[in-house]
């Protein structure tokens, strides 16, 4: 009832922004436990749907397993304009940290903002999610002014692949997420054949004595 929603409309006056809360003339029985509610959509609201064409698709299971508070912000920005032809888009860094939700101070410098942000966020979306995302810095001199995102929609075997790891556990999956884990395991198996190796090259015992 709070939340406020906004849209830039063409009138005979030039452009315009008009906003309004999302539900209206909202009904409650005064036994808010066990009553009936009833509201409306506002009418700014329906003239929002009515008219948008920014629609996508997401999983609830996807953003729910995400521990970065940046990425269900960068998936659904992804999702809008992963299955258009243009999937490349150049974002001014002021309006990409509010569209993430990171316009705090603490994020105004890029190095900050790129490392507890921007990389995480993505990390996640590619290995989660079946979409697929890129980014790069767009530099006016040495100044980043915008990042460059192109999003697409992944392969079957790629969407497998984040289906499958959504059902896996939490643990180990940011180890997963940087192939530690196969390294992990390779260095350990190639650390056994070198012990058995070793052992293998040892002189036999020399016989008991029972005397």
């Amino acid at each position: 009832q709070r939340t406020i929603v906004q849209i830039t409309v063409q009138t005979s006056r030039g452009e315009r922004r008009k906003s309004g809360q999302i539900l209206t003339d909202i009904e409650r029985d005064v036994d808010a436990a066990t009553g009936e509610l009833v509201w409306r959509f506002s009418r700014t609201f329906r003239e929002i749907v009515k008219n948008s064409t920014h629609w996508a698709s997401i999983s609830a299971r996807a953003v729910m397993e995400m521990e970065c508070k940046y990425s269900p912000w960068l998936y659904q920005l992804c999702a809008l304009h992963a299955g258009r032809r243009q999937v490349t888009r150049d974002w001014p860094l002021a309006v990409l940290r509010e569209r993430l939700g990171a316009s705090a101070p603490s994020m105004q410098r890029w190095q900050d903002f790129k490392r507890y942000a921007l990389e995480p966020a993505v990390a996640e979306v590619n290995h989660l999610t079946g979409i697929a995302v890129t980014w790069a810095p767009v530099k006016i001199g040495r100044e980043v002014v915008a990042v460059r995102l192109a999003c697409s929609r992944k392969q079957p075997p790629e969407i497998a692949a984040a289906a499958a790891e959504i059902n896996r556990p939490r643990v180990g999956r940011r180890a997963r997420r940087a192939g530690t884990v196969e390294q992990i395991a390779s260095e350990q198996g190639a650390r056994r054949r070198a012990i058995a190796e070793e052992l293998a090259a040892l002189p036999p015992f020399p016989p008991r004595s029972d005397d």
